[in-house]
């Protein structure tokens, strides 16, 4: 990878400490205002609603959640030019910018750009949405072929920045490649991967001559990747013995129809009839077909909610605060204790199976905090959530799919150029990268932010703190924009 190597060799590279849990909705969303899950209130491709007996809200987290928050729109006065950042669907409008929306985006027959009018010209560089052997394969996320459709994916972006380069002078450019990301979940350890970095430092090449020689240039993954897991850990199980969740099986009810139903119906007749049905309608199909299956909410003291993986929620239920809590609010904090001892505790052939846990305020803080789970666990590498509430094994071995990859915390930060230092600094908080590249052009933050400019990665003065500069535009969906492609894509990669 010589041209990722030339730029290391001038100036810094680290390990980026990513957001808890480490998940590409948390971490981008961080980097790009500039604020933690405590402040934003993402941690994942759902919204998290612990009033509901799922633990989470319908709707998709997107731009929506970032409109009137990002750095990007502060900074927009200096040029902006977001090639494929990440939850920027619909397109984020910019002041004077342009955007290309960054995955996860639906499929759709035209570019997903800000602004209009620049949807033409990118259409005119090839065929795009849904139209075509080619553009199939990338719509399906590559169930037929991943590395062709991550090539695919990540080539327009990459043409679409190149263009934006040589024709605009925006002073802020980002290009976000997804393939490193897609291709570790199926690849790991594997040629195919190889190949993906390989294009990523021919692509890192190409965006700097575009950019021309006097461009700083900073490198960041929102999160690192192991080996996929080898064992399920079932906290609902662990609870349940330790009398903190009770269980109770009962008859196939409106979820387990509606579950079968979804698996009976061709996935075009169930897409016509759910887009048929009222938003009510939906909403209640969903906390339905999401309900913890045989939790008796009116006994459970602590219920678990799904992060990512490895990452767990557990959720004291409190009366006032759940819909079903009976935990006086007087016990929450002898009860969340008593629920992280039982946690801890927990061993697998004479091992930790749990790596830490955490309560809320230790790692989040914030307006969004109180929405937040009381307890977060982080579970030992090669171990996955389970969803087992039945009495039974608290952990299971799992066949783990060849070239399965997972997510870890640590990933990487790295970069160089006029107004970047040389050297290893200390790890990196994702809400202190875009302060640090802003500095680099003179632009200070906002006081309210939580990332500050890293002095020790500067060669140039830190900017003083300014007033948050004001959006002017709204972020609507197109009418009729599908989903479907969009959730089916989360759920192959295993977010969903």
């Amino acid at each position: 990878m010589p041209h990722l190597a030339a730029l290391l060799e001038r100036g810094f590279r680290g390990r980026l400490r990513s957001t808890v849990p480490p998940v590409t909705p948390a971490a981008w969303t961080a980097i790009a205002t500039g604020m933690g899950p405590g402040r934003t209130g993402v941690l994942g491709f759902r919204h998290l609603d612990l009033r509901r007996a799922s633990g989470f809200d319908p709707r998709l987290a997107g731009s929506a959640d970032l409109r009137g928050r990002t750095l990007f729109e502060h900074a927009a006065h200096v040029g902006v030019a977001l090639a494929a950042y990440p939850m920027t669907w619909p397109p984020l409008p910019i002041d004077g910018g342009v955007v290309l929306s960054g995955w996860p985006r639906p499929e759709t027959a035209e570019p997903p750009v800000w602004p209009p009018e620049e949807q033409a010209r990118i259409a005119a560089q090839g065929p795009w949405g849904v139209e075509g052997p080619s553009s199939t394969r990338y719509t399906r996320d590559g169930r037929d072929d991943p590395e062709a459709a991550a090539e695919q994916l990540d080539s327009r972006t990459v043409a679409v920045a190149k263009r934006w380069l040589k024709e605009r002078h925006d002073r802020l450019v980002f290009v976000g490649l997804q393939g490193t990301d897609h291709l570790a979940h199926r690849f790991w350890g594997q040629p195919a991967l190889e190949g993906c970095y390989e294009r990523f430092d021919r692509w890192l090449g190409e965006l700097l001559t575009a950019a021309g020689p006097e461009t700083a240039c900073v490198i960041v993954s929102d999160h690192g990747f192991g080996p996929g897991p080898t064992h399920q850990v079932h906290l609902g199980r662990a609870l349940g013995a330790a009398g903190l969740l009770r269980w109770a099986p009962r008859a196939q009810g409106t979820g387990g129809v509606a579950r079968t139903l979804r698996a009976r119906l061709p996935t075009r007749t169930w897409k016509r009839v759910r887009g048929r049905l009222p938003p009510a309608i939906r909403r209640w199909g969903f906390e339905q077909a999401l309900a913890r299956d045989g939790l008796d909410a009116t006994r459970t003291a602590v219920a678990r909610v799904s992060l990512y993986e490895g990452w767990e929620g557990l959720v004291v239920q409190v009366q006032g605060r759940q819909r079903r809590g009976h935990v006086p609010p007087a016990q929450w904090e002898l009860v969340r204790t008593r629920a992280r001892e039982v946690v801890e505790a927990l061993r697998f052939e004479g091992a930790r199976v749990v790596k830490r846990v955490w309560s809320r305020e230790e790692v989040w803080s914030g307006p969004a905090l109180p929405t937040l789970p009381d307890l977060i666990v982080e579970l030992a590498d090669g171990f996955t959530a389970g969803e087992r509430l039945d009495p039974g094994p608290v952990v299971e071995t799992v066949d783990r799919m060849a070239g399965a990859g997972s997510h870890r915390r640590h990933g990487i930060v790295a970069g160089g150029g006029p107004g970047l230092a040389a050297g290893t600094p200390p790890d990196v908080d994702p809400w202190d990268v875009l302060p640090t590249a802003l500095a680099v052009l003179g632009v200070g933050v906002p006081e309210a932010v939580d990332g500050r400019p890293l002095g020790a990665l500067l060669t140039v003065p830190v900017p003083a703190l300014t007033p948050r500069r004001a959006a002017t535009s709204s972020v609507r969906a197109p009418e009729g924009s599908p989903i479907g492609g969009l959730e089916q894509s989360l759920r192959e990669l295993g977010y969903l």
